[in-house]
């Protein structure tokens, strides 16, 4: 057993060095299937930026699907990639004659008698009909709709004129947008409001597929042009399904028509050429090679011919390492970067950081707590190679450039700070202080890689490396240490007060962490709110304008200040701090989140419904956390262990 425990931080490390490595293997193409691992690596330009097919598929599929993966019919996991090339090939692959699936469905609402026996249509009790049952008779119908309405004579439209409308600008609907339709069910649809719309049921998964709704994809678009005039902060429910569903319904289209917005697919071979969509390329004519390929390999696919298509992803692979050797090398890395997850795994390696953490707490307390330091080196050096390689996809950018990026840095420099304390003070809080954030802001970097593609310019202002190495890095540093500062309070006060192990040396010790910890947050926030200002100056001609993310980084200043000033003066001591660091977790969210959800301002990203309940959720808890705090001292069960210490302690002086 005492070899177990020697040796105990090695094994940990070398388990979390085989998951890690279990993560990295690669997974090739099934024999005899079209080779899709080769054709995600293949790149394209879209929204500003050179990526591979992989990327564009998985970001697409998670913007509509909160998923990067589906599953098939059978329930078997599928890659973004396959759904994507199927939604690239429908148009080829359906054609206008094919049977759509979405025909069958009973989904047009026909009350009209007079309709239906134009349509020859049998009468139903519902009146619900499916598209393949009077598609012969659509033409006809048209016809004698429009000779109706010229023959008005300047009369007003009758209701059964205006339902016979609506149903006619159903029907031109469906044959317009159902040319685009796929049976994947990857939509994510969880109001029950909105399934209503779209004549859906609730089932498990929550998923359906496009045939499904297609019908009713008018009545979606409507709702969704209501709901553009309101204002995203002002959005019931209701109202953020519909905008979600929309932006996915838009994005399935211009995949399938390989021009989503800025979807360019064909490079540049030769000197003075820019990326093109495959259109633009059609229309020049100029008998480009890459598009020869691009067609090559859409037709082959949706002939089903893996062989073939096989043979045109290599033949254009082999184009573009020619042609663009540095672009298809961090095309492919970028593949394997997508694959292994790295921010993803580093939150389950958290998750295994902080169990050794609490449980030394209870056994084996220095064979744990190694453990988890050392397990937590092992973490913060995969998430450090992690921030390098998305520093050299974005061409060397520093390492906050959105959202996304302030998530992933806050918890590397947490974990960093996080580690530096236990090495000084070893009782295996600073680390699971370390691995709570960690986790929970690698949990909050999940959540914002669905709003799209991650490697991106930073929304805000100016597009400057130099501010973005300095304001922007500096402000997010103090973020983080305020943060880890207001979870070591969070320990200090649920351990004290709801266990016995917190001693007073201990005490103390946590104490020092925090007032450390605030000491530096200060600095940071503080050096940081000063170059936005002299950014904002250069960048707008003045050094202060009271714009919501100003006013939040000051606030941080102010109540960093605070807590040093309040210790300082002995206003307060071990407890208050501890409490008032806690309050530093809700000033945090409020400067790194909140601002953001007001929907004003130079540097407003937008209004998030999740990220809204998610600083909700944590100003709930931590006011929890305060109210368990404020109990008098008397009832902690750490100090009541304490005093029963020294009471059985006393008599023993005595009679020495």
């Amino acid at each position: 057993m005492s070899y177990v425990r020697r040796y105990l931080p090695w094994i940990v490390v070398g388990l979390a060095l085989v998951y890690v490595g279990f993560a990295m293997r690669s997974t090739g193409t099934p024999p005899k299937t079209p080779a899709y691992v080769e054709a995600g690596k293949l790149p394209v330009h879209y929204l500003g930026r050179v990526k591979p097919l992989d990327t564009l598929a998985r970001n697409s599929l998670l913007a509509i699907s909160n998923r990067q993966t589906y599953r098939d019919a059978d329930g078997k996991e599928r890659p973004a990639m396959v759904w994507l090339l199927d939604l690239m090939t429908c148009i080829v692959r359906g054609g206008e004659s094919t049977p759509k699936l979405s025909a069958k469905e009973r989904q047009f609402r026909i009350d009209d008698p007079e309709t239906r026996r134009l349509l020859e249509l049998e009468d139903r009790p519902d009146s619900m009909y499916a598209y393949e049952e009077f598609q012969p008779h659509v033409a006809a119908f048209m016809q004698s709709l429009r000779d109706r309405f010229e023959n008005l004579g300047g009369r007003q439209a009758s209701d059964e004129d205006r339902k016979l409308l609506e149903l006619a600008t159903q029907i031109d609907d469906y044959e317009k947008y159902a040319r685009y339709e796929t049976t994947h069910r990857v939509f994510r649809i969880d109001n029950l409001q909105l399934l209503a719309l779209l004549g859906l049921d609730r089932r498990d998964g929550l998923r359906y597929a496009y045939f499904e709704f297609v019908p009713h994809v008018a009545d979606l678009l409507r709702e969704a042009e209501r709901v553009e005039e309101i204002p995203p902060k002002n959005h019931t429910e209701y109202e953020a399904a519909v905008s979600k569903l929309a932006q996915a319904f838009q994005l399935h289209v211009g995949l399938a028509l390989i021009q989503a917005k800025t979807l360019q697919v064909v490079p540049p071979l030769r000197a003075r050429e820019q990326w093109r969509t495959l259109v633009e390329a059609i229309k020049t004519g100029d008998g480009s090679p890459a598009l020869q390929d691009w067609q090559q390999m859409l037709s082959t696919y949706a002939a089903d011919e893996p062989t073939r298509f096989n043979k045109a992803v290599a033949e254009y692979g082999r184009l573009v390492d020619e042609a663009l050797p540095t672009v298809s090398e961090k095309s492919r890395f970028e593949v394997f970067f997508n694959h292994l997850e790295p921010f993803n795994q580093c939150m389950y390696l958290y998750v295994a950081m902080f169990l050794l953490a609490c449980t030394s707490w209870i056994v084996w307390e220095r064979p744990l707590g190694r453990s988890a330091l050392w397990l937590g080196i092992f973490v913060l050096l995969f998430q450090t190679w992690a921030l390098f390689v998305r520093a050299y996809l974005q061409d060397w950018r520093p390492p906050v450039t959105n959202l996304y990026s302030s998530a992933v840095f806050v918890g590397w420099v947490c974990v960093v700070l996080g580690l530096i304390l236990e090495f000084f003070y070893p009782y295996a809080i600073a680390s699971a202080a370390a691995s709570i954030l960690g986790f929970a802001t690698a949990f909050l970097a999940h959540h914002l890689a669905a709003s799209g593609d991650t490697i991106e310019v930073m929304q805000a202002v100016l597009n400057t490396n130099f501010w973005l190495a300095t304001h922007v890095v500096a402000v997010t540093i103090g973020y983080a240490s305020t943060l880890l500062a207001g979870v070591l309070g969070l320990a200090f006060v649920v351990r004290g007060v709801l266990t016995s192990t917190l001693t007073a040396d201990m005490m103390r010790g946590l104490s020092t962490m925090i007032y450390g910890i605030v000491c530096f947050a200060t600095l940071f926030s503080f050096t940081g709110t000063v170059l936005g200002g002299i950014w904002a100056d250069q960048s707008w001609g003045r050094f202060w304008g009271w714009d919501p993310k100003e006013n939040g980084a000051l606030i941080i200043v102010v109540w960093n200040a605070l807590i040093l000033h309040a210790r300082w003066s002995g206003m307060v001591k071990q407890r208050g701090m501890a409490l008032l660091s806690v309050v530093g977790i809700d000033v945090t969210m409020w400067s790194w989140i909140g601002t953001n959800q007001l929907g004003v301002g130079l540097h407003a990203y937008g209004f998030n419904n999740t990220l809204a309940m998610i600083a909700v959720a944590t100003w709930i808890g931590s006011t929890a956390v305060i109210a368990l705090g404020l109990t008098p001292m008397k009832h902690w069960r750490s100090i009541q262990a304490q005093q029963l210490g020294k009471a059985i302690a006393t008599p023993r002086l005595r009679s020495a």
